[in-house]
């Protein structure tokens, strides 16, 4: 989700213009020391179901909407607690229930819906050091490890040892860090952006990342410990998920994580935001802004394709599609309201339609089927057309990949 800030921290953040809204940044933060092995067990037995008004799960581990009457979702939810950690009601569909997946990490003071939370016992977290988790049943462990990634790589290698990253490597998990995997992934499209911002160092990681207060590249440290969860006999990435291979990049979940340190020093501090942020942390570039209720279908298509030829990220922000909830896991179409995109690119078809190439960081065009995969073969990415942009999208950010 993208808007999704506590008003608390709103009123420090002033204004959002046509440049990206400013965070609190802490210097150049260095976390050092190592992470304790991972003891881990399962959690406890489910205790019981609390329900939070005016709170609702990240829509990207929730599955399809099911009717259901609330005795049998708690049943459902109690039956199944090594799956899921909570359902979601919404204001805008009565009747209908949304189960998340463990990791799944809560947004508060979001009007129209009511989260209903599994809470258990919990394993505590191994290293204080790490940047705070933002959710439930969930602990850090280290890739390679038989249940966890046990094979990965850094980076995908082409011909001549070159470094390859592209968007379908990006898939959005329990986190609500869409606005921040929108703008990774487009970023990922241009070769050699990405991996120029790593370091590697017998500790882990040394990462470069914009800072957009005093105008400077900050190096953050960081070792290769991720956040996960169980996900049957063996664990998975909670949040940032590397794509699909037989040995997964984890550079989107190492790039998340060195924003979560620079943020705060905590994940939470990513649970919703601006791409406009993320593009310039990544990029150095001041963003622009363009609305499309005020560029003709011409005048944005024929723009944003010179944007996206001459080596610019562009992201897109959706609206809200129904004010009575605040929620992402409202759709119109194929479109999550309050949702931020990657644009990957444009063209015109043999009827001279304008179209662009959108891609949900989901990894996946909607909601997840019960039981299915995150991601699926789509990839989440799609082609519309540039009329119903305006309709669908508030806002399209692009920053220069230099």
């Amino acid at each position: 989700m993208r808007i999704q800030i506590p008003i608390s921290r709103r009123a420090l953040l002033g204004k959002l213009g046509s440049v990206a809204m400013g965070l609190p940044f802490f210097g150049e933060l260095v976390v050092r020391g190592l992470v304790a092995e991972a003891g881990v067990s399962t959690p406890a037995a489910a205790g019981k179901i609390v329900r939070k008004d005016s709170s609702v799960f990240n829509g990207a581990h929730c599955e399809e909407g099911v009717r259901m009457r609330e005795t049998q979702a708690d049943a459902h939810l109690l039956k199944n607690s090594h799956v899921y950690i909570g359902y979601v009601t919404l204001k805008a569909q009565p009747g209908v229930v949304f189960f998340a997946r463990v990791g799944a990490c809560l947004f508060e003071n979001m009007r129209g819906c009511t989260a209903h939370v599994l809470t258990s016992k919990e394993a505590k977290q191994p290293d204080a050091a790490q940047p705070a988790l933002a959710s439930a049943r969930t602990v850090y462990m280290r890739p390679g490890q038989a249940t966890f990634l046990p094979k990965f790589q850094l980076f995908q290698t082409g011909a001549a040892d070159r470094l390859i990253t592209s968007a379908s490597e990006c898939i959005e998990g329990g986190l609500g860090s869409c606005w921040l995997m929108a703008a990774i992934a487009s970023v990922a499209e241009h070769p050699g952006a990405i991996p120029r911002l790593f370091r590697k160092r017998p500790a882990g990681y040394d990462v470069k990342l914009f800072d957009t207060k005093a105008r400077r590249w900050n190096t953050y440290s960081i070792n290769d410990a991720l956040p996960a969860c169980r996900s049957g006999s063996n664990f998975s990435p909670a949040y940032a998920k590397p794509g699909e291979a037989d040995a997964p990049s984890v550079w989107p979940c190492l790039l998340e994580k060195a924003f979560a340190v620079a943020m705060g020093n905590s994940y939470l501090r990513l649970n919703g935001g601006y791409s406009s942020i993320a593009l310039e942390m990544l990029t150095g570039a001041r963003p622009t802004n363009l609305y499309p209720m005020k560029i003709s279908v011409e005048d944005l298509h024929d723009g944003v394709s010179d944007y996206l030829r001459t080596d610019h990220a562009v992201t897109a922000s959706s609206r809200f599609f129904d004010r009575t909830t605040v929620s992402d896991l409202v759709f119109k179409g194929q479109i999550a309201q309050l949702h931020a995109y990657s644009i990957l690119g444009s063209r015109k078809t043999k009827d001279g339609v304008s179209e662009f190439q959108i891609r949900n960081p989901w990894g996946r065009l909607g909601l997840s089927k019960p039981g299915a995969a995150l991601q699926n073969q789509t990839d989440g990415t799609f082609w519309m057309p540039a009329r119903s942009i305006a309709e669908h999208f508030s806002t399209i950010t692009v920053a220069k990949v230099k």
